[in-house]
This record gives C-alpha cells, structure tokens and sequence, in this order.
C-alpha cells in the first residue's frame, strides 16, 4: 500500500462499513447522476422517452434533450422549440421526434424543428402502430391529421387522462370515470372498466405485463398504485406520507418503480418497499419520472438534481453508520478470529466493527497515518504505522512486533511457520524465529508479496516479479509478460498465478503450460489498472480495478478466464483491500467500502445498439462532388459513388446507457481489410484511394465483451467508363472495324493502284495500238497500194491470155484481200473500237458486205446507244469479231440459207447475250463437233469467259447463241 501512497498519485476517501448478520450501517445505493456539468440543459427532468436508435429524449423546462449515455444533444426555443416546457414525447415510423409542449407540437428531423400544431396546451401525444398520430389537449383526445386536431369518438364529455402503449405497441386511453379504451383500427373502444372505487380517480399511467395484457398496474395521482388481475384491482402499494405519485414502470425482475414528490421507491414482487432519496444514494428529493430502458437500466428524473441512473443492487455502497459519517481514506480491511471486521485509514486511525457497535478509532493510533492491516497465521490483526513499524492485536492491546520499530513496511506475508516476510520500499526483511535476514538485488520499488509455497515467497515490485526461496532471489525465475511490469497483487488460483498490474491489466501465468496471457479493457476488463484479487466461494475471481469491478470465470475446459458482465459503481479501487466477508466481498475504494453480493444472479446485461449516422464522401476531382449521406433513419440497399469519389469517411455509434465509457467498436472494409480490426473507440472510419469495384462496410460495438449485431453497408465505386467491360468491348469492336476497315482500305487501296497501273497501261496499250495502226496503215497500206498500183501496170503491159497476166491477176487479188485484212487489223488496234457498240457496228457492217450480191437476206436488231458505255478489252474486241465472222461465213457457205438474223438480248444489267440464227439446212451437231471451225468459235468463247450453245438439226436451220458477254466496264444510263 505504501508504494501505491508515496509514489502513485492516489485519492482515497474512507465511507464507512457495516457488514454483518445484524448490521445497522447506511447503505448507499448505486445511482449514477446527469446534470448540469454533464451537458443537461436544465436540471428539470419530467418526460424521459426512449427511440429507436436507443437512445434516450429527456424534457425538461430547458426544452428536449437526445442523450446517448455520454452527451446530450439539446433543442430549445432558439433552434424553434414552440416552448421549452416539453410535455410528451414520442416517435413514428420514419423515426422522426414529436415533441409536445404547452403551445403545440414540434418535429426533430435530420437536426432541424419545425412546428406542426401552434397555440395548444399538449399533454401527452403518442404514435399509433398503424401510423396515426393521437394527442391529448385539455383533457381530450383528438387525432393528429396534418396540422388539425380532430375529436375521437368517445363518450361525450369524457375526461382522457392518460395515453398508453403494451410491449406490443397497442395503445389505450383512460377514460376517467369509465375505464380503459382500446384503439382497434383507428375506432376507440372499450377494453376493461374500472370499479366504482377507482374509477373517478385520476390515473396517471397504465403498465401492461410483457405477456398479458390484461395484468397491468395502475398508477392514481393521490391513491396509490394498484394491480389489476383477474378482472379485479388491488393495492400494490400506498403510503400516507405520500400526497402525488407521478409515475410507474416496472423492471425486468418484476418489481415496481414508484416515482413520488418524496423520492423513487421500488416494490418488490413480495410487496417489500425500498426508499431511495438523498440519504441513501439518490440525491434527488423529489423524483418526476421513471423509466426502464431496452437495456433492462432504471432512470429516475428528479425535480432539480438532473436524472439518475439505477446500477443495481449487485454492488451495494456502505457510508454512515447511525447516522455518523465515515468519510475517511481507507488502507484495508481485516476480519480477526472473532469475525468483527477491522477498518484501517490512512490518516484517521483504526476501526473495528463487532456486529453491533463501530468501535474508534483506536487511541494508540488516532493520529497515525496506516499503511494497511492484514493478519498472521493465527488470525491476530496486524498493523503497519507509518513510521513506527508493525503491531499486533494480543488481547485487547496492540504490541510492536519486535526488530520492527521505525520501519515503513508497505507490505508483509506470513509463511507456513508463522515467519514474516515484510517489504519495504526497496527491500525485503525475513523475520523469522532465529534470524533476521535483509534480501535485495531487485530492480523497482515493493509493491506487494504473496506466499506461494514452503519456502517461496512471490514479490511484485515497480519493475517485474521476482521469486525469493529460502530467503534468496531465484535468479532463473523469469516470465517475460512481466517484464517492467508494476505488480500491484498477487494471487494463486488452481494452477495459476494472477498478477494485477498497474496499466498492463491482468497478467495470468500457467504453471502448467509455462505461458503467460494478457487480459485487458479489450477482453472487457473495466480498466487496465488491477488494484486487488480475491476469491469468492464459488471460485470466481473478483478484481478491483481503477473504473469498478470485474468478476471473472475460470473455464477448466480452455484454461481462460471470461468475463461475466455486470453493471458495476464506477468506483476506483484501492490496493490489496479486498477480502472474503460472510459469504460477500468486501472491497475498499477511494468513495467508500462496496459489498459485492456473491450470491446475486448473473445480471441480464444487453449487449449495445449499434447503428450506421453518415457516410462523407470526397471527389479528387472536383469540390462540388463532395456529398454527406445520411444513414441514421434509412440505410439504402446500396450507394453509387464515382470513380473520382474514392475517399470516403463513414460515421457509425454504439449506444450503451449500462456501460458507455466502455463501448469499442470493430470494422471491416471487405475488398480492402481481411478481417475486423483491433477494437478502437473512435466512431469513424476513414479509407481513400479506393478503387472502382463493390465494397461492404462491417461494423459492430462492444461492451466488456458483449457484442452488438453487425451493421453493413454496401456501396459501389463504378470504374471510369475506360475501363468498363462495355467500353472495351466497343474498343475491341471498334479495333476490329478499323483493323477491318485498314485491311479493306489497303485492299481497295491496292485494287486502285491495280487499275491505275492497269489503265496506265492500257492506255499506253491504247497509244501504242493507236500508234501501231497509224504506223501500219502508213507503212503497210501505202506498200500494198504500190503492190496494186505496179500489178496494174505489168498487167497492161503483158499480152492477152498469158500465163503471166494469170499470176499478176492472182498477185493483185491477193494485195487486195491483205489490204482488206489489213483493215480489220488496223480497226482492232484502234483503242475507239473497245466498245460493244463498235464491235456489234462492225459486225453488221461485216455482215452486210459479206452477203451483198448473194441470194441470202442478212438483218440484225436496232444496237442500243447504251451499249457506246460498255467498255470492251481488246481481247474481247479481237474474238467477238472473230467469232461472228466466222459463224456469218459459214452460214454463207454451207447453210443454203435465205435468210441469217442477229439478235441480241440483255440478260441483265451489264450481261448481253448475242444470237445468229438461220433458215438453211442445219447439221448434224454430233458430227460436226470435231470440225476446226467449231472448235475455234468454243475456243475464244471461252477465252472471253462466255457461253456457247448451238442449237440445229438437219432440215431445221441453226441457231448459234453466246450468252454471258460482259464488257470491263459498265455504266448504266
């Protein structure tokens, strides 16, 4: 303890205990106080309603206040409050706050208040489960549609007192004078009358049973409260001391809150009567309402004082004894042989209390400062005083224990033989029967000492743990979690060692397994600083910490110790003075000594609420894409972002009005986080540089271990349009059509370059064939002209009938017919001559020449001027001409005809089809296959790429037809 005093900065305030069969100490109830320091706008509290969100709304004369169980987020009548009287409260569907005053009706929404109902006296309105709004006003009731107030239908005249819902949302009327009315669809009807006798009364508020709602409890302004069961009332409780009773609820082990001008009582289900005012806990003299949360936590509102929170009677505060005060610091608690518990402070002396009387201080030690008291081997009280060493209780005395005068002993253990292992500040002195022996080499100061067997002793120090065995440090003793470790306590549990620790929390080594585990506020410890250890009877393991009390259960099966939850007096503990006390714990705190009832049940502690407030979101790109979604009253399925909106912040709160200082929270990013983080107190996560894909948030809360359900919000960061599968799918498409459209360019490009280099050269074809002929007809035609001209002359000069006018007739003949295929050369070289209609001119010129002076009547069809556009190759014009001729002179020579007809025919556009067709004797087709003049006419048929079909028969004329002629180029007029 004396580490502690002199070199840890502790406040320690003395209340002082009771504790026995028959105690007649004051007990202190645990009631947590909101008021004015705590953010409260005004100390008034009259109207306490809780939301959906858990937390809770307070009105008062201040106006309205949302309570989260750390700070209060108050409206008045300078953000648009009607009034700050606030009369009712209540919430609807779309989580909306009505608030009811004594000049209308306001609504809390996002923030902002706005009026719906001006200049009405409001007091009570209440949010039906099928949406519609009812209000209480002078003492009637009317429906809420828009901003008008509409009567009910009840009976006339009727007197409405109070409105109020069962635990499954159906609300009731009471009408004074008859009973209580039902809303059943929308229609007001009569659910249960009252008797006579409390039928005028003025009834306040109606309680249903969670299960059954026709067991309720009544609450009559001046009768009292009464229980209706079985279709009768009966009287729960009355006093008459008391002149208004304000309120009611009722907790979740049955018993009945009272809320009255002379404080809150409490009624238990056997009808026990429990008064909380300003002397035992609830400092409040008059108390306005009472309220039982979702959490299973009682507030009290009082008429100046703020509101109270109820922690329970699990741990139970003990301050006056007979009225006196005990206010005094307290050191340590001891219980001697006789049972009678011993009190020690650190600057007013020592206390014992028998069971009936406190007895002190003791005079020897009046004025002594006492650095704690704890007891030897044979239960005898010892006491260590600063500067005057260590006495004991023999009798009815004390005695200086011998060798101790003048020391300040911080700590001491007794070993198995009744030797004394007492610490000093840096130091440890072994008192035994035949030797006195001092044992140092240790780093840090003392800080407590624990016999751990025979001939060891355990020593905490500032710096570790250390292990002293027959009366020397143990040099191999070593456990590494306690390295720099400041030892508070030590403590030997089956087959473990307990070490509470200033700031690194519980320290638990395995004997067995030679391993050391950590518990800490994360594991749901109250605090990290472990000022004392205990075991109760029932094994579970007791620390007193620097913010109140855990209990701790072994698990045998894993060997890890688990938290149980309980509400637990926000109290700072004190080292070392916690003990085993007629069946209870005992510890001593810097307020006071606080019983810990071991047989009390495992409270029903709930877990926290957790619900997703708002989502931040920032554009890199620009600042008017930045945006704030609001999720507090409506989580969309899922939110869109850009992908230029990649940093976000996302606000979330746990709610827990048991336990708030404690709550923790753990999240996940899923596609960037693994798995939920380390706990962390802050209620907001922030991510950036996301990336464009589909992201879960993932968060809940916790409280020493209690875990809230797990909140989720899904949101999408859609890609740029870049890299959207659909974008690269165009841009593959689009690759496609250019590599396509590049293929097919290069394609055309060097179809082009083909007919351009084919049009150069066939126009240098044209000029060498155009030259050609000139050059021939020039050269070739004037020589035949000579030839003619020069057989003229020797055929005049040679005589009459001789052989040699025969020859030079043959040679002039023949100059002719060259002369004349000349020609036909000279026109098929002429480039103007490539055209259909040229050739087809050229022909029935041919034809007109070669049956002139003959028996045979030669026609062909009138040529189209389109065919002038139908450009021919010179191949073409070479072998149509060759072929015609050659079928025209065979239907001279050997057809016998008289008549020989050229038809032509266009099979389509740009396709023609030419027939000769005679009168003559025909032939035999099989026969005449093999003939060269046939075979020549299929040859260059084929070379023009046409078709030849010849239809004739012997008797029957011939028709030769050549279809598919189609010319290079085609222009259509």
């Amino acid at each position: 303890m004396l580490a502690k005093l002199e070199f840890i900065s502790v406040r320690i305030v003395f209340i002082a205990i009771f504790l026995s069969p028959k105690f007649l100490w004051g007990q202190n109830y645990n009631f947590t106080n909101f008021n004015l320091k705590e953010g409260l706008p005004q100390s008034q509290v009259s109207v306490i309603f809780q939301a959906k969100d858990h937390t809770l709304w307070l009105g008062s004369f201040g106006g309205v206040s949302n309570f989260d169980g750390r700070i209060f987020k108050s409206y008045s009548k300078a953000d648009g409050l009607l009034s700050n009287n606030v009369s009712s409260i209540t919430e609807d569907q779309q989580q909306r706050i009505w608030v009811g005053s004594e000049n209308g009706i306001n609504v809390i929404e996002n923030g902002k208040v706005r009026s719906v109902l001006l200049d009405r006296d409001i007091y009570s309105i209440q949010h039906a489960s099928d949406g519609t709004m009812w209000v209480l006003s002078d003492r009637h009731l009317y429906q809420l549609l828009g901003s008008r107030l509409v009567p009910t239908k009840l009976p006339e005249n009727a007197i409405v007192t109070t409105l109020n819902k069962d635990k499954q949302g159906r609300l009731y009327a009471y009408v004074r004078g008859v009973g209580l009315y039902e809303l059943d669809k929308k229609q007001w009807k009569l659910f249960k009358v009252f008797p006579a006798n409390l039928a005028n009364a003025y009834i306040i508020k109606v309680v249903f049973d969670a299960k059954d709602r026709n067991i309720f409890h009544v609450a009559a302004l001046r009768k009292g409260i009464f229980l209706y069961q079985h279709d009768k009332l009966s009287t729960v409780f009355k006093d008459s001391t008391i002149e208004a009773y304000y309120d009611i609820t009722k907790d979740n082990y049955g018993n009945i809150w009272v809320a009255t001008q002379n404080g809150a009582y409490l009624v238990n289900p056997k009808g026990e009567v429990t008064l909380f005012d300003d002397e035992n806990g609830l400092k409040a003299t008059r108390a306005n309402a009472v309220f039982n949360d979702k959490e299973g936590n009682i507030w009290v509102s009082s008429f100046g004082d703020g509101i109270f929170r109820y922690d329970g009677d699990a741990f139970i505060k003990y301050s006056r004894f007979n009225g006196r005060d005990l206010s005094y610091p307290i050191s340590g608690l001891a219980v001697d042989e006789k049972n009678h518990l011993w009190i020690s402070t650190f600057n007013k002396g020592l206390y014992h209390f028998n069971g009936t009387n406190l007895i002190g201080p003791e005079k020897r030690f009046a004025d002594n400062n006492i650095y704690f008291i704890t007891k030897d081997i044979d239960d005898h009280i010892l006491v260590s005083i600063q500067n005057q060493g260590l006495w004991k209780r023999e009798g009815n005395d004390f005695v200086q224990v011998p060798f101790t005068s003048g020391l300040n002993i911080s700590t001491l253990v007794p070993d198995q033989k009744g030797n004394l292992y007492l610490g000093e500040i840096n130091a440890v002195t072994y008192l035994g029967a035949d030797k006195i022996e001092k044992i140092t080499g240790f780093r840090g100061w003392v800080s407590c000492l624990f016999a751990l067997g025979k001939d060891s002793v355990l020593l905490g120090t500032s710096s570790g743990a250390y292990l002293i065995k027959n009366q020397q440090l143990e040099a191999k003793f070593n456990i590494p979690a306690l390295t720099n470790a400041y030892v508070l306590g030590i403590l030997k549990h089956r087959d473990k060692i307990l070490f509470a620790t200033l700031g690194d929390g519980l320290i638990v080594y395995d004997l067995k397994r030679d391993k050391a585990v950590r518990y800490h506020t994360a594991q749901g410890l109250n605090s990290n600083d472990i000022y004392s250890l205990v075991l109760d009877q029932n094994q579970i393991l007791w620390l007193g910490t620097g913010r109140g009390i855990n209990k701790l259960r072994l698990d045998v099966k894993t060997g890890s110790y688990q938290v149980i939850p309980s509400k637990t007096p926000i109290i700072e503990c004190n080292q070392n003075a916690a003990i085993p006390f007629n069946g209870n714990i005992l510890l001593g705190s810097t307020t006071g000594v606080i019983l810990g009832k071991t047989a009390f049940s495992v409270q029903k502690t709930q877990p926290p609420y957790i619900s997703l407030q708002k989502i931040d979101v920032y554009d890199k790109s620009r600042k008017s894409g930045d945006t704030s979604i609001g999720l507090a009253t409506a989580n969309p399925k899922q939110i869109l972002l850009r992908h230029t909106q990649s940093r976000i912040a996302i606000s979330f709160r746990g709610i827990s009005l048991s336990n708030p200082q404690s709550v923790v929270y753990h999240y996940c990013l899923v596609g960037v986080d693994r798995d939920f983080g380390k706990a962390v107190k802050a209620q907001e996560a922030e991510y950036s540089a996301l990336s464009p894909g589909e992201y879960v948030f993932k968060v809940y809360a916790e409280v020493n271990g209690l875990k809230s359900e797990t909140k989720e919000l899904r949101f999408v960061i859609t890609p740029p349009f870049y890299v959207t599968i659909w974008f690269r799918l165009l841009v593959a498409v689009l690759l496609l059509l250019l590599g396509w459209g590049l293929i097919f360019w290069m394609l055309k490009r060097r179809e082009f370059q083909r007919r351009q280099r084919l049009k150069i050269k066939m126009e240098e074809q044209a000029k060498i064939r155009k030259q050609t002929a000139e050059d021939f007809h020039d050269d070739i035609g004037n020589k035949l002209t000579r030839i003619n001209v020069l057989s003229e002359i020797l055929d005049k000069k040679l005589a009459p009938n001789s052989e040699q006018k025969e020859l030079v007739r043959l040679i002039k003949e023949n100059a002719g017919l060259l002369y004349t295929g000349t020609k036909d050369v000279l026109w098929a070289l002429d480039p103007q001559s490539d055209n259909f209609y040229a050739i087809m001119q050229r022909i029935r010129d041919f034809g007109i020449d070669l049956f002139q002076n003959t028996s045979v009547s030669f026609g062909m069809d009138v040529l189209p001027e389109s065919f002038q556009n139908w450009q021919m190759s010179m191949e073409q014009n070479r072998n149509l001409t060759l072929i015609f001729k050659e079928v025209l002179t065979n239907a001279l020579k050997h057809a016998n005809a008289t008549k020989v007809f050229v038809s032509l025919f266009e099979e389509e556009p740009g396709v023609v089809q030419v027939e000769v067709a005679d009168n003559g004797d025909g032939f035999n087709h099989q026969a005449a296959t093999n003939g060269n003049g046939l075979k020549n006419i299929k040859n260059r048929v084929n070379r023009i790429h046409a078709k030849l079909a010849v239809f004739t028969n012997p008797g029957g004329g011939t028709q030769i037809v050549i279809s598919g002629i189609k010319p290079l180029r085609y222009k259509r007029k």
